[in-house]
């Protein structure tokens, strides 16, 4: 009886802990989004219309050079850390981290250089070009940032991982403009991006320090011959083509309707996606707390208190979507209406399609994470471009005939379709049941 009152004990400290770390994680996350609100009207008050499009045109190529320069690697820095600390072998955390970074760094030197000779060819010394040179300085700084933060959060610095990309970066840039408002000859979008290029360096500069005053003494005095091994190499090309996939698979659809159909609908079509990432907040919020977690638990072998984990923060990803999703249905028309200032057709319907996906997706939580952190991201990258290509060839179907609708319609099935198969390929492969179900299957990998 003193046994199970413990346990009990634990597992209900271990709730309130998780609860806590995802409420401050979700906090993040909210903080990141309403940054990124400030700066956008910021942007549009100093540059003007024109001024707003060369700078989001040029800062677009950012993201874009960034997934290839990382390339999936901050996904396995959280894995292999996690499981490197678990075992004590900090030396194999020191070779990892200098080849993550050797190769980020390399490659996102490598992309800016081909792009601004790219750039210079087509635009030459004009005033867009210098624009784009300064975007194409952000990436080496970004994709090093995000690679401190999976750094802090394989070493269990959850929470701390996330602030100097999602909190420092976009408030700096936010104080920087404001400070552009007090110029007297004005600020245009290529002093816009310088500042976002120091905002950047200043961030990673952050990220570091967090690094070094957190990791133990012992990660930091060498890799004492420590390699990195095959198996770690060739899990960068699937987590690179996963992530890239899922990124690609959110504007496929804003894509296709600017091909076929009218701004209008593009316009529709992001308002809706947007309330969509609004649903899926606790998912992302919660899958930073968890992923170092399950990626521990999964190499101790630890399968029941990794199912437990598992459960609770599902059911806590699926508590938050449908509060989120039921505001959403009930008054997201309306609150976007209201903040366009003009009647949107359709919204009400967009809205809805967009929700029913995300609730799947909340419903089945961090099968993504799960397969991530766990070894099997070669299938996650399969169905990670499955889902691409099925939301692409429902957009080109659907959206000629039903504009916006067809174009939510091609991402919310695809995306239901994808999450449930994650999640029954993981019943299958591992016998965990990463839903808010719970269910204990225990079979496959599970002794």
């Amino acid at each position: 009886m003193h046994i199970k009152f413990r346990a009990k004990l634990i597992a209900l400290a271990g709730e309130r802990g998780l609860i806590s770390s995802s409420g401050i994680s979700g906090a993040i996350r909210v903080a990141n989004v309403a940054l990124g609100v400030v700066t956008t009207i910021l942007l549009a008050r100093l540059l003007g219309v024109d001024g707003l499009g060369q700078y989001s045109f040029a800062f677009a190529f950012v993201s874009l050079l960034t997934i290839p320069a990382q390339f999936g690697l901050p996904a396995l820095v959280v894995r292999e850390t996690s499981r490197f600390i678990a075992d004590g072998d900090w030396p194999q955390v020191n070779a990892l981290w200098r080849w993550a970074n050797g190769f980020t760094l390399s490659s996102a030197i490598i992309l800016s250089v081909l792009a601004g000779v790219i750039a210079w060819a087509f635009l030459g010394g004009s005033y867009l070009f210098w624009i784009l040179l300064l975007s194409f300085a952000c990436v080496p700084f970004q994709a090093l940032g995000n690679l401190a933060g999976a750094s802090l959060r394989g070493l269990g610095r959850t929470l701390l991982g996330q602030l100097p990309e999602s909190v420092v970066r976009p408030g700096l840039f936010a104080a920087f403009l404001l400070l552009g408002l007090l110029l007297p000859g004005g600020t245009g979008a290529a002093q816009a991006m310088a500042f976002q290029l120091l905002a950047s360096v200043l961030a990673l500069a952050a990220g570091l320090v967090l690094v070094v005053k957190f990791a133990p003494f012992g990660l930091l005095r060498g890799s004492k011959g420590a390699v990195i091994l095959k198996v770690q190499r060739r899990s960068i090309i699937p987590l690179g083509l996963a992530s890239g996939a899922l990124v690609i698979t959110q504007s496929v659809g804003l894509v296709v309707l600017g091909v076929v159909s009218t701004e209008a609908e593009v316009a529709l079509m992001r308002l809706a996606v947007l309330g969509g990432s609004v649903v899926a907040l606790g998912l992302a919020a919660v899958n930073m707390v968890t992923g170092p977690r399950i990626a521990q638990l999964y190499h101790k072998r630890d399968y029941h208190a990794l199912q437990s984990v598992l459960t609770r923060s599902s059911r806590l990803v699926l508590a938050t979507a449908l509060l989120a999703a039921a505001f959403l249905v009930f008054f997201g028309g309306a609150a976007f209406s209201f903040a366009v200032g003009e009647r949107l057709d359709n919204i009400d319907a967009l809205l809805a399609i967009v929700v029913f996906g995300q609730l799947v997706n909340a419903f089945t939580a961090s099968s993504g994470t799960f397969l991530t952190m766990t070894g099997h991201e070669r299938l996650m990258a399969k169905s990670s471009l499955a889902l691409l290509a099925a939301t692409a060839v429902g957009s080109f179907v659907l959206s000629p005939v039903l504009g916006a609708l067809g174009a939510a319609l091609a991402l919310s099935v695809s995306l239901s379709f994808y999450n449930l198969f994650l999640w029954w390929a993981i019943i299958k492969l591992e016998g965990i049941d990463t839903s808010a179900l719970g269910l204990n299957f225990f079979r496959g990998g599970i002794k």
